[in-house]
């Protein structure tokens, strides 16, 4: 992947041999520019179509983090920009979010879910085509690429978190559990979900059974409750290998959904915790 990274100039000092601050990254020939854009390109053979979000603050020199968001089945990349409200948050906090669109409204996470499986798709291969392309266009930072998704989306990030543990720095599914037999990540992952107690679709243990891998991939210690607010309880688990959290944010009686503090249940915000969550875990520090 062509970076086209340079240094900008740091000031020697003096003879005894002290030196500068270390100086920070920059980009060149970046010509992506803000907005909101719908996009088409090519992975695996097939035309893939997203939806791309770049905020206003963007200045194609300094480098800002990037977040794919996955949609649920028979959804799109457009309904999960208002589903989630993302967009804004990446206006407030200053990154760019892209909206994939699954072939038939689906995303092959594994063994769920049809159309995609079935099809054999490379979702995983069009998500690092994804962020490649992105990259070339755009003033990426490489440590800070992250991945969530809510339902059929959010078991694709999972699968991401997997098997392309060296593109995606953390993952947050929402009511979602992993959906492939052999989940192997190359290094410890940071992973944070969210899940309904009440949920009829993604039932509440595989979800949780899901947190429990990978809180042992990340050879964590015992988890505690980090967060509580009505109904919703968050747990963190400590000690975990490479600063690579789990974290397990369960909402009593909540369904198959994405809470957020415009719903009718205004315990937990997904797109705030998750962002936050990012934020604090950009790859290899």
């Amino acid at each position: 992947m062509n970076w086209q990274w340079i240094l900008a100039v740091g000031v020697l000092g003096s003879v005894s041999g002290t030196v500068s601050a270390a100086p920070e990254a920059r980009c060149v020939s970046k010509t992506g520019v803000a907005g909101t854009f719908e996009r088409t390109m090519t992975s695996g053979g097939w035309a893939r179509t997203y939806l791309l979000h770049v905020p206003e603050s963007y200045d194609g020199t300094t480098p800002v983090p990037l977040v794919l968001n996955f949609h649920g089945l028979l959804k799109s990349g457009a309904y999960q920009q208002d589903y989630t409200g993302m967009s804004e948050k990446a206006d407030d906090e200053g990154f760019i979010v892209a909206y994939p669109d699954g072939i038939e409204s689906s995303w092959n996470a594994g063994f769920c879910c049809p159309p995609a499986t079935s099809l054999g798709l490379d979702d995983v291969g069009f998500a690092k085509d994804l962020v490649a392309a992105l990259s070339e266009e755009y003033c990426i930072d490489p440590g800070r690429v992250y991945a969530t998704g809510s339902s059929n989306g959010g078991m694709l990030s999972h699968r991401l978190g997997c098997e392309a543990s060296d593109v995606f720095a953390a993952i947050a599914p929402a009511s979602a559990y992993i959906a492939v037999d052999d989940c192997a990540p190359d290094r410890p992952v940071p992973v944070i979900q969210s899940q309904g107690t009440a949920d009829p679709i993604v039932p509440y243990w595989t979800a949780k059974a899901s947190n429990e891998f990978w809180a042992a991939n990340n050879q964590c210690l015992a988890s505690g409750p980090v967060y509580h607010k009505g109904g919703a309880t968050c747990y963190a688990y400590e000690g975990c290998a490479q600063d690579a959290t789990v974290e397990f944010c369960e909402v009593k009686g909540m369904g198959h959904t994405w809470p957020s503090d415009d719903g009718p249940v205004d315990w937990l915000d997904d797109t705030d915790m998750f962002w936050s969550f990012f934020e604090a875990h950009p790859m290899g520090d």
